[in-house]
């Protein structure tokens, strides 16, 4: 049986143990740094295990945390299929759960890992689940099958009794340094199906990563105790909302170079044909003030992530 809401908020008896599915991943590693330091600082609950899960325990490291801080990070075996995850969760038994799922999964797949989790945290007696999801995942235009995996996901935790914060952000800033910067660098382009008007905001991992850690080290809201869900938009800044034309404009003033924009069109999958649409009608055209309201900290944007960058977004020589 799920634990009552007061068990929500309390640690268990000796320490919180607070699992992070995903551990060393773009928004993971984030996660657990913020986490230790939140510890460190007095902001969490007394003692605290912070389970980091990965395919490889034996070769994880991380910043030990520093000497008083009650925090110990531990390396637990997590492997990609639903089977694995169920078998994390069991093992664990953590009183709370940050799940952010692996980026190669379909959508089936995804439906099947995230439903894995939740049945095991059920047997195990978690309340509550910290999920990262996407931003607009239930406005139209769909996302598409990738967006609606995300929906279902949540729609069964729901339905299995369990809290939720959906964590929702707009686009990883990783996105542009996965596709972006190399041919920025050879050919001074950057291509996208996104065409010139569509706006898409930009976010930092690292602001997910403090925004999730302070969901997790944080007493639930009384809002989101009594609908037991929560949805909370990860933005960057009002001034990371860009066009392809406006990126173009700000990348050729950081960079000292023209940097121009070539329209592609989408692969022709129809996962991402869909997701396209979704932004090229607006999806991620949104910013909100999540970051500095629950970390208290400004959000990165997106001249910090180029300025960054600069060294390899500068063509060889």
């Amino acid at each position: 049986e799920v634990q009552s809401s007061k068990m929500v908020n309390a640690a268990a008896a000796d320490e919180e143990r607070l699992l992070v599915l995903g551990a060393t991943g773009n928004v993971g590693r984030h996660v657990i740094a913020r986490l230790v330091f939140l510890a460190g600082a007095g902001r969490t609950s007394q003692r605290v295990r912070i389970l980091a899960a990965t395919r490889q325990p034996g070769a994880y490291s991380c910043d030990p945390p520093p000497e008083g801080c009650p925090a110990v990070v531990e390396p637990v075996a997590c492997g990609a299929s639903a089977g694995e995850v169920a078998a994390c969760v069991a093992a664990a038994r953590p009183t709370r759960i940050f799940l952010c799922m692996p980026q190669a999964l379909s959508a089936d797949e995804m439906r099947a890992y995230s439903e894995a989790v939740v049945d095991a945290a059920v047997a195990c007696g978690v309340a509550w689940l910290v999920r990262l999801s996407s931003c607009g995942i239930d406005r139209a235009p769909s996302q598409g099958p990738l967006g609606d995996a995300h929906l279902a996901g949540e729609e069964y935790c729901r339905k299995a009794g369990m809290g939720l914060t959906s964590v929702r952000p707009t686009s990883f800033h990783t996105n542009f340094e996965k596709y972006d910067v190399g041919s920025i660098a050879a050919e001074s382009v950057f291509r996208s199906p996104l065409g010139l008007t569509a706006k898409v905001n930009w976010v930092h991992c690292r602001d997910i990563g403090y925004v999730v850690a302070a969901l997790l080290a944080s007493p639930i809201s009384p809002e989101a105790l009594a609908a037991r869900f929560e949805v909370v938009e990860v933005t960057g800044p009002a001034s990371s909302t860009l066009s392809a034309g406006e990126m173009a404009a700000m990348l050729s003033e950081e960079l000292g170079r023209p940097v121009r924009y070539e329209e592609v069109p989408a692969p022709p999958f129809p996962e991402y044909e869909a997701l396209w649409t979704f932004l090229k009608a607006g999806g991620f055209d949104h910013s909100s003030d999540a970051v500095a309201r629950l970390t208290g900290e400004e959000p990165l944007g997106m001249r910090e992530v180029v300025r960054a960058l600069r060294a390899e977004l500068q063509p060889s020589t």
